[in-house]
């Protein structure tokens, strides 16, 4: 079970709806619970955006899972490390394309996201095929792209 998981779990059961505001889900992380700073709410949404355990509505944010069925002990408090990725693979790659082609990150996150709408797989894995297809060498990403892909999966209800 991932923090990050029972982190959003927590935070839909609290307010008891099942759509928040990303301002209303970043000032509980920070205000109400004093778990994270403005500023690392925002990057725990972005991680929770990226993996998929939240998705962008018309209406907010809505957890991916049932997050009512989230086990979540009676002292939870998360930790500083889930803002982490194990290994921030799909950030290493979008760096990597920005470098060696000079596309602005924004543009290239903007692209990622497109293809994944449209293909409906991984974000690293569009992020690798998009390095692909701009003729880079990807070898270094692929095992810890696998590993964060196969760890995600096995989280999933």
């Amino acid at each position: 079970m991932s923090q990050l998981k029972q982190v959003i779990a927590f935070l839909f059961r609290r307010k008891g709806r099942d759509v928040l505001s990303e301002k209303e889900f970043s000032l509980s992380l920070s205000m109400d619970m004093h778990w994270f700073s403005p500023k690392e709410s925002v990057k725990l949404i972005e991680k929770a955006l990226s993996s998929k355990l939240l998705i962008k509505t018309e209406k907010g944010l809505k957890p991916n899972f049932d997050y009512k069925k989230i086990e979540i002990p009676p002292d939870f408090k998360p930790g500083k490390d889930i803002l982490e990725y194990k290994a921030d693979v799909f950030l290493s790659i979008v760096n990597e394309v920005s470098e060696k082609t000079g596309i602005d990150k924004k543009n290239i996150i903007a692209e990622i996201n497109r293809y994944q709408d449209e293909l409906n797989i991984e974000i690293e894995a569009v992020a690798l095929l998009l390095a692909i297809k701009h003729n880079l060498d990807v070898s270094k990403f692929l095992d810890d792209a696998e590993k964060i892909i196969i760890e995600r999966s096995e989280h999933h209800d």
